[in-house]
């Protein structure tokens, strides 16, 4: 979650002034919308093997792996605890299981952080000219890095950056300068799609071409009906965001081809006081999601798993509860 308090996703419809980057999918991509083989607990077969988020309960944010197809109450199938005073602001997963972390440290210093598959300990650290960015990776997992301290920058590494590496590309806009960002990503070919608020309360999606530098003009813009917590993108391009009012339940909706309106949305039964976080899309079209079921008082987390057939208003595919997640950052990755 990109944030500027130690606020967890309980605290977002009390301080809607907070910025918030959630995590997408690993590398922004996924399957279609379309159906295919599934497995005994509903979900299309072959798509991620866990699901990660980041609990900030303890003294320090840790980073918590979770089996994709778990239901009900569950545990952690591993953990790594950040570094101290590491304040994390966005999460994603690389192709081959490694986690990058982006945070600020306590002395207010920007980085990201990289751990490979299994580890405890980054192999590397990415210095970053300010703090408070959002992650993207595109299918080579070069590192897109979403300035959100509003210069409006977006800045492309290659996977091995470290230190004060120089990045290969940047671009910057004006409209991303003035964005109040919530949720970002990039998508497989390396697209940047940006959720935010404008400065007259706007809710948009803007979306800039793979390749972009100098300051270009977004390629598409998306206009909103409630707040994105979280945006992610399949292998069609098709763009999901969870949308959050404040005053009704929370939905996810799909829009298409170059629609400018959602050709479906998913409301979750049952959870008419909710909040959707981060929300991340498979390999092969399965949604999942950090959901707060009773956010005005006593809050109640889990991570939901949706197949891609759902929508209109339905239960979840499978949802699991863990006593781990305690205060959880509204990011979220599957791989």
């Amino acid at each position: 979650m990109f944030r500027t308090s130690s606020a967890s996703i309980a605290c977002f419809l009390a301080a809607s002034s907070l910025l918030l980057v959630s995590g997408c999918s690993s590398n922004g991509t996924g399957g279609g919308s379309g159906g295919g083989s599934t497995t005994s607990g509903g979900l299309a077969a072959g798509g991620a093997a866990s699901v990660y988020i980041v609990d900030d309960s303890g003294t320090v944010g840790v980073v918590q792996r979770y089996v994709a197809g778990a239901n009900g109450a569950t545990t952690p199938s591993a953990t790594i605890a950040l570094p101290s005073g590491f304040e994390d602001n966005d999460l994603k997963v690389d192709t081959s299981s490694g986690i990058y972390v982006a945070g600020t440290t306590s002395g207010g210093l920007g980085e990201v952080i990289y751990y490979p598959s299994g580890a405890t300990a980054p192999s590397q650290t990415l210095n970053l000219a300010n703090p408070y960015a959002a992650l993207g990776l595109d299918n080579s997992n070069n590192i897109y890095v979403i300035d959100a301290s509003g210069t409006g920058t977006v800045s492309v590494y290659p996977t091995t950056a470290t230190g004060s590496a120089t990045p290969t590309r940047t671009f910057t806009s004006s409209l991303l300068a003035s964005l109040d960002i919530y949720a970002a990503t990039a998508d497989g070919s390396g697209n940047v799609y940006v959720a935010g608020v404008t400065s007259t309360s706007a809710n948009e999606v803007l979306v800039f071409a793979a390749g972009a530098t100098g300051t270009p003009s977004p390629t598409r813009t998306l206009t909103l009906t409630a707040v994105p917590y979280g945006v992610t993108v399949d292998t069609a391009g098709d763009i999901f965001v969870s949308e959050n009012t404040g005053t009704a339940a929370a939905f996810i909706a799909e829009y298409t081809g170059t629609a400018s309106s959602p050709a479906k949305t998913i409301t979750l039964t049952g959870n008419t006081a909710s909040l959707i976080g981060g929300i991340s899309v498979d390999g092969v079209g399965n949604l999942y999601g950090l959901l707060d079921t009773d956010v005005n008082s006593t809050d109640s987390f889990s991570i939901v798993a949706l197949a891609p057939s759902l929508t209109g208003s339905v239960a979840p595919t499978r949802q699991m509860t863990s006593t781990s997640i305690v205060d959880p950052d509204v990011e979220v990755a599957a791989r």
